[in-house]
């Protein structure tokens, strides 16, 4: 069964041999107790095979990067097509800091998971994105009301 995975995994498989896995990642282990352990301790999920599906275009973002700023706490550089740019997700305010300190992001915009969502939730796309990401790459701070931002920048056009 093929597996996708939720959090990061350092797998010893021999004394010679061991994999690292990260979230988003899929992978098919081939003994049962592994698969059996990565789903119980909700380290993974199965993901079951489509039929007849169709080659898609690859996505409009793609995970470039991971890092854990500490155990169980992740950031992620992520490419926007949208954007033309890198930008990196952390996923509280807090972890902004701890991500520059490592010498990561220092010129690149960081998002929080609750931006990146609502961002989504406001129907935010194209030019709109663009807008706001430029607004904050200059300023900085965070977003507080997507909603109201995208009709300040909508009643400007």
């Amino acid at each position: 069964m093929t597996l996708l995975m939720k959090r990061a995994l350092r797998l010893k498989l021999t004394k010679d041999h061991e994999i690292i896995l990260n979230p988003g990642d899929t992978y098919n282990p081939e003994r049962a107790d592994v698969e059996r352990a990565l789903l119980e301790k909700g380290y993974a999920i199965p993901v079951k095979p489509a039929d007849n599906v169709e080659p898609v275009e690859p996505p409009a973002t793609a995970v470039k990067e991971t890092i854990e700023l500490k155990p169980g706490t992740f950031a992620f550089e992520v490419m926007s097509k949208t954007l033309g740019c890198s930008i990196w997700v952390v996923p509280e305010v807090k972890d902004k800091a701890a991500l520059r300190v490592r010498g990561k992001a220092t010129e690149a915009v960081i998002y929080t998971i609750d931006e990146v969502r609502a961002l989504k939730a406001a129907g935010v796309d194209g030019d709109l994105l663009k807008s706001i990401h430029e607004i904050k790459a200059s300023l900085g701070g965070e977003l507080l009301d997507v909603s109201k931002a995208k009709q300040a920048i909508e009643a400007k056009a």
